[in-house]
């Protein structure tokens, strides 16, 4: 997937003041986007109920994708927020019926 779009900053150069560069708004764009998710589940029916077991692994390759990307007035520059790493998630949800 294509990284986000992006409004890039002009940066003084004394440091001080800093602004948006309207004139480049959303020309410029962040790094493609990568994420693999597996998703296993098993679902079991009863006759007034059913069972689902699932494994989720989300980003598979832990490849670090940026979400944001701001500018830190502390140390005069942009710095990037990232999104979460590998994370495994499993579960059971259990569905019950009425059975009429």
């Amino acid at each position: 997937m294509g990284g986000k779009r992006e409004l890039p900053m002009q940066l003084s150069a004394e440091g001080g003041d800093s602004s948006y560069d309207y004139a480049q708004a959303y020309v410029r764009h962040l790094p493609d986007y990568f994420r693999l998710d597996v998703n296993i589940s098993v679902k079991h029916n009863f006759k007034h109920c059913s069972v689902d077991w699932y494994f989720e692994a989300e980003n598979l390759t832990n490849h670090k994708n940026i979400r944001i990307k701001y500018y830190n007035i502390n140390r005069n520059r942009e710095e990037f927020i990232y999104q979460y790493g590998f994370m495994p998630m499993g579960g059971v949800r259990i569905y019950f019926s009425t059975g009429k």
